[in-house]
Protein backbone atom coordinates (compact mmCIF):
# COMPACT_ATOMS: atom_id res chain seq x y z
CA UNK A 1 0.00 0.00 0.00
CA UNK A 2 1.44 3.36 -1.08
CA UNK A 3 2.39 5.77 1.71
CA UNK A 4 0.43 9.02 1.95
CA UNK A 5 2.76 11.85 1.06
CA UNK A 6 3.45 14.06 4.06
CA UNK A 7 2.68 17.74 3.46
CA UNK A 8 4.49 20.66 5.00
CA UNK A 9 2.67 22.27 7.93
CA UNK A 10 1.17 25.60 6.97
CA UNK A 11 2.09 28.63 9.16
CA UNK A 12 -0.43 29.93 11.68
CA UNK A 13 -2.99 32.32 10.20
CA UNK A 14 -1.94 31.30 6.69
CA UNK A 15 -5.15 29.58 5.67
CA UNK A 16 -5.88 25.96 4.87
CA UNK A 17 -5.95 23.46 2.00
CA UNK A 18 -8.57 20.73 2.33
CA UNK A 19 -8.88 17.56 0.32
CA UNK A 20 -12.56 17.28 -0.65
CA UNK A 21 -12.60 13.68 -1.87
CA UNK A 22 -12.34 11.58 -5.01
CA UNK A 23 -14.26 12.18 -8.19
CA UNK A 24 -13.69 15.93 -8.34
CA UNK A 25 -11.71 17.59 -11.10
CA UNK A 26 -10.21 20.02 -8.58
CA UNK A 27 -10.32 18.14 -5.27
CA UNK A 28 -8.43 20.65 -3.08
CA UNK A 29 -10.34 23.55 -1.52
CA UNK A 30 -8.15 26.58 -0.77
CA UNK A 31 -9.36 28.72 2.16
CA UNK A 32 -8.10 32.02 3.65
CA UNK A 33 -7.47 32.28 7.41
CA UNK A 34 -10.48 31.98 9.72
CA UNK A 35 -11.72 35.36 11.01
CA UNK A 36 -15.15 34.45 12.43
CA UNK A 37 -16.14 32.07 15.20
CA UNK A 38 -19.38 30.59 16.46
CA UNK A 39 -19.94 29.72 20.12
CA UNK A 40 -18.24 26.36 19.73
CA UNK A 41 -16.07 26.37 16.62
CA UNK A 42 -14.48 28.50 13.87
CA UNK A 43 -16.57 29.38 10.81
CA UNK A 44 -14.91 28.21 7.60
CA UNK A 45 -14.67 31.14 5.15
CA UNK A 46 -15.58 30.94 1.47
CA UNK A 47 -12.96 29.15 -0.62
CA UNK A 48 -10.56 31.29 -2.62
CA UNK A 49 -10.36 28.60 -5.28
CA UNK A 50 -10.36 24.86 -5.99
CA UNK A 51 -7.05 23.36 -7.12
CA UNK A 52 -5.98 20.18 -8.90
CA UNK A 53 -3.04 19.60 -6.52
CA UNK A 54 -2.07 20.55 -2.97
CA UNK A 55 0.96 22.41 -4.36
CA UNK A 56 -1.25 24.53 -6.60
CA UNK A 57 -3.38 25.36 -3.57
CA UNK A 58 -0.26 26.46 -1.68
CA UNK A 59 0.69 28.79 -4.56
CA UNK A 60 -2.76 30.38 -4.42
CA UNK A 61 -2.48 31.00 -0.67
CA UNK A 62 1.01 32.44 -1.09
CA UNK A 63 -0.22 34.80 -3.79
CA UNK A 64 -3.16 35.79 -1.60
CA UNK A 65 -0.85 36.82 1.26
CA UNK A 66 1.59 38.64 -1.02
CA UNK A 67 -1.28 40.71 -2.35
CA UNK A 68 -2.54 41.49 1.15
CA UNK A 69 0.96 42.66 2.09
CA UNK A 70 0.98 45.01 -0.92
CA UNK A 71 3.88 43.24 -2.61
CA UNK A 72 1.96 42.37 -5.77
CA UNK A 73 -1.28 43.30 -7.52
CA UNK A 74 -3.44 40.39 -8.58
CA UNK A 75 -6.24 40.36 -11.11
CA UNK A 76 -9.11 39.06 -8.97
CA UNK A 77 -10.20 36.93 -11.91
CA UNK A 78 -7.21 34.72 -11.14
CA UNK A 79 -9.06 33.16 -8.22
CA UNK A 80 -12.43 33.07 -9.94
CA UNK A 81 -10.97 31.38 -13.02
CA UNK A 82 -9.74 28.52 -10.86
CA UNK A 83 -13.26 27.72 -9.65
CA UNK A 84 -15.33 25.16 -11.58
CA UNK A 85 -17.29 26.18 -14.64
CA UNK A 86 -21.07 25.79 -14.83
CA UNK A 87 -20.54 22.59 -16.86
CA UNK A 88 -18.13 21.16 -14.29
CA UNK A 89 -20.54 21.87 -11.43
CA UNK A 90 -23.31 20.23 -13.48
CA UNK A 91 -21.17 17.11 -14.00
CA UNK A 92 -20.61 16.79 -10.26
CA UNK A 93 -24.27 17.44 -9.47
CA UNK A 94 -25.49 14.97 -12.13
CA UNK A 95 -23.13 12.23 -10.94
CA UNK A 96 -24.16 12.68 -7.32
CA UNK A 97 -27.90 12.76 -8.07
CA UNK A 98 -28.16 9.93 -10.59
CA UNK A 99 -25.18 7.65 -9.91
CA UNK A 100 -23.88 8.15 -6.37
CA UNK A 101 -27.26 8.37 -4.65
CA UNK A 102 -28.85 5.13 -3.39
CA UNK A 103 -32.15 6.36 -4.82
CA UNK A 104 -32.78 4.98 -8.30
CA UNK A 105 -34.27 7.81 -10.33
CA UNK A 106 -36.14 7.33 -13.60
CA UNK A 107 -34.68 7.67 -17.08
CA UNK A 108 -37.30 10.33 -17.75
CA UNK A 109 -35.95 12.42 -14.86
CA UNK A 110 -32.41 11.98 -16.17
CA UNK A 111 -33.44 13.01 -19.69
CA UNK A 112 -35.30 16.13 -18.53
CA UNK A 113 -32.27 17.18 -16.44
CA UNK A 114 -29.97 16.82 -19.47
CA UNK A 115 -32.42 18.77 -21.65
CA UNK A 116 -32.53 21.63 -19.13
CA UNK A 117 -28.71 21.71 -19.01
CA UNK A 118 -28.48 21.85 -22.82
CA UNK A 119 -30.82 24.84 -22.78
CA UNK A 120 -28.29 26.68 -20.59
CA UNK A 121 -25.57 26.50 -23.26
CA UNK A 122 -24.79 30.24 -23.05
CA UNK A 123 -23.25 29.81 -19.56
CA UNK A 124 -21.67 26.35 -19.88
CA UNK A 125 -18.09 27.66 -19.91
CA UNK A 126 -18.49 30.48 -17.39
CA UNK A 127 -16.96 29.98 -13.94
CA UNK A 128 -19.76 29.29 -11.49
CA UNK A 129 -18.47 31.97 -9.12
CA UNK A 130 -18.81 34.60 -11.83
CA UNK A 131 -22.47 33.91 -12.55
CA UNK A 132 -24.95 36.55 -11.42
CA UNK A 133 -28.72 36.84 -11.41
CA UNK A 134 -28.83 38.54 -14.85
CA UNK A 135 -26.94 35.65 -16.47
CA UNK A 136 -29.55 33.18 -15.27
CA UNK A 137 -32.61 35.31 -15.98
CA UNK A 138 -31.34 36.04 -19.52
CA UNK A 139 -31.47 32.31 -20.26
CA UNK A 140 -35.20 32.28 -19.44
CA UNK A 141 -35.91 35.57 -21.21
CA UNK A 142 -34.21 34.44 -24.42
CA UNK A 143 -35.52 30.87 -24.47
CA UNK A 144 -38.09 30.25 -27.23
CA UNK A 145 -39.30 26.97 -25.77
CA UNK A 146 -42.57 26.32 -23.96
CA UNK A 147 -43.39 27.14 -20.36
CA UNK A 148 -42.75 23.55 -19.24
CA UNK A 149 -39.18 23.70 -20.59
CA UNK A 150 -38.56 26.93 -18.68
CA UNK A 151 -39.80 25.25 -15.51
CA UNK A 152 -37.26 22.47 -16.01
CA UNK A 153 -34.45 25.03 -16.41
CA UNK A 154 -35.43 26.80 -13.19
CA UNK A 155 -35.67 23.47 -11.36
CA UNK A 156 -32.18 22.49 -12.54
CA UNK A 157 -30.70 25.83 -11.44
CA UNK A 158 -32.30 25.49 -8.00
CA UNK A 159 -30.78 22.02 -7.61
CA UNK A 160 -27.35 23.07 -8.89
CA UNK A 161 -27.15 26.03 -6.52
CA UNK A 162 -28.14 23.78 -3.64
CA UNK A 163 -25.27 21.47 -4.65
CA UNK A 164 -22.87 24.42 -5.06
CA UNK A 165 -23.73 25.84 -1.64
CA UNK A 166 -23.20 22.43 -0.03
CA UNK A 167 -19.69 22.16 -1.48
CA UNK A 168 -18.88 25.87 -0.95
CA UNK A 169 -18.56 26.54 -4.68
CA UNK A 170 -21.02 29.43 -4.29
CA UNK A 171 -22.06 31.52 -1.32
CA UNK A 172 -25.33 32.91 -2.71
CA UNK A 173 -28.27 31.30 -4.51
CA UNK A 174 -29.14 33.58 -7.44
CA UNK A 175 -31.67 31.05 -8.73
CA UNK A 176 -33.96 31.97 -5.81
CA UNK A 177 -34.86 35.23 -7.58
CA UNK A 178 -35.74 33.82 -11.01
CA UNK A 179 -39.16 34.22 -12.60
CA UNK A 180 -40.79 32.73 -15.70
CA UNK A 181 -41.26 35.43 -18.37
CA UNK A 182 -43.97 33.49 -20.23
CA UNK A 183 -47.53 32.76 -19.20
CA UNK A 184 -48.38 29.12 -18.83
CA UNK A 185 -49.00 27.84 -22.37
CA UNK A 186 -49.51 24.19 -21.48
CA UNK A 187 -53.33 24.08 -21.51
CA UNK A 188 -53.89 22.60 -24.94
CA UNK A 189 -54.67 18.97 -25.59
CA UNK A 190 -56.56 16.50 -23.44
CA UNK A 191 -56.38 12.75 -23.97
CA UNK A 192 -59.44 11.44 -25.73
CA UNK A 193 -59.18 7.90 -24.41
CA UNK A 194 -60.47 7.12 -20.94
CA UNK A 195 -57.62 6.20 -18.60
CA UNK A 196 -58.73 4.08 -15.69
CA UNK A 197 -57.07 4.96 -12.39
CA UNK A 198 -57.04 2.03 -10.01
CA UNK A 199 -55.13 1.68 -6.73
CA UNK A 200 -53.92 -1.81 -7.67
CA UNK A 201 -51.98 -0.63 -10.74
CA UNK A 202 -48.33 -1.62 -10.44
CA UNK A 203 -45.54 0.96 -10.30
CA UNK A 204 -44.63 0.67 -13.97
CA UNK A 205 -48.26 1.23 -15.00
CA UNK A 206 -48.47 4.36 -12.88
CA UNK A 207 -45.22 5.68 -14.37
CA UNK A 208 -46.50 5.09 -17.89
CA UNK A 209 -49.71 6.91 -16.96
CA UNK A 210 -47.66 9.84 -15.65
CA UNK A 211 -45.61 10.02 -18.85
CA UNK A 212 -48.82 10.10 -20.89
CA UNK A 213 -50.11 12.99 -18.81
CA UNK A 214 -46.95 14.99 -19.41
CA UNK A 215 -47.43 14.80 -23.18
CA UNK A 216 -50.63 16.77 -23.06
CA UNK A 217 -49.26 19.85 -21.31
CA UNK A 218 -52.37 20.58 -19.30
CA UNK A 219 -51.23 22.36 -16.08
CA UNK A 220 -53.02 20.05 -13.64
CA UNK A 221 -51.94 17.03 -15.67
CA UNK A 222 -48.32 18.18 -15.66
CA UNK A 223 -48.36 18.70 -11.90
CA UNK A 224 -49.84 15.27 -11.21
CA UNK A 225 -47.54 13.62 -13.75
CA UNK A 226 -44.41 15.08 -12.18
CA UNK A 227 -45.68 14.13 -8.74
CA UNK A 228 -46.31 10.55 -9.81
CA UNK A 229 -42.87 10.26 -11.40
CA UNK A 230 -41.17 11.69 -8.33
CA UNK A 231 -42.99 9.34 -5.99
CA UNK A 232 -42.20 6.36 -8.16
CA UNK A 233 -38.51 7.35 -8.01
CA UNK A 234 -38.72 7.20 -4.22
CA UNK A 235 -40.56 3.90 -4.25
CA UNK A 236 -43.65 5.24 -2.46
CA UNK A 237 -46.04 5.46 -5.37
CA UNK A 238 -48.30 2.49 -4.71
CA UNK A 239 -49.31 3.34 -1.10
CA UNK A 240 -50.33 6.82 -2.24
CA UNK A 241 -52.02 5.84 -5.52
CA UNK A 242 -55.54 5.54 -4.12
CA UNK A 243 -55.31 8.90 -2.39
CA UNK A 244 -54.23 10.58 -5.64
CA UNK A 245 -57.14 9.00 -7.47
CA UNK A 246 -59.66 10.11 -4.84
CA UNK A 247 -58.30 13.66 -4.66
CA UNK A 248 -58.14 14.39 -8.38
CA UNK A 249 -60.51 17.21 -9.27
CA UNK A 250 -60.85 16.22 -12.92
CA UNK A 251 -61.56 13.20 -15.11
CA UNK A 252 -59.49 12.43 -18.18
CA UNK A 253 -61.90 11.96 -21.07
Amino acid sequence: MAKHRKRMKLPNNFGSIKYLGKGRRRPYGVYPPVTEYSLHEPITPKALAYAETWEEGYEILTTYHMEKAGKITVNRGMFIDRTPTFSEVYEGFFREKFYDSPKKLSKASMASTRAAFNNCASIHNIQFGQLKYDDLQDILNNCQLKHASLELIVSLLHQMYKYALKYEIADKDYSAFLYLPKEDDDSAGIPSAMISLTPDMDTEAWKNFALKLRRYRFPDFLFVANLLLTLSDFGILLPAAARFRDNLKFRII
